[in-house]
């Protein structure tokens, strides 16, 4: 697994038999919505 951070979420990469399986945009809290995707320039590793 690969991640990242955003304001408000982790950006999860999950990688199975050394291919991508999926992505997951986690927010951080209970409250967290995201009407759209971040843009990648906003993700930090």
């Amino acid at each position: 697994m690969l991640e990242a951070s955003a304001a408000g979420a982790l950006l999860l990469l999950f990688v199975d038999d050394d291919r991508f399986s999926y992505l997951e945009l986690a927010p951080l809290d209970d409250d967290a919505s995201f009407a759209e995707f971040p843009a990648a320039s906003t993700f930090t590793s």
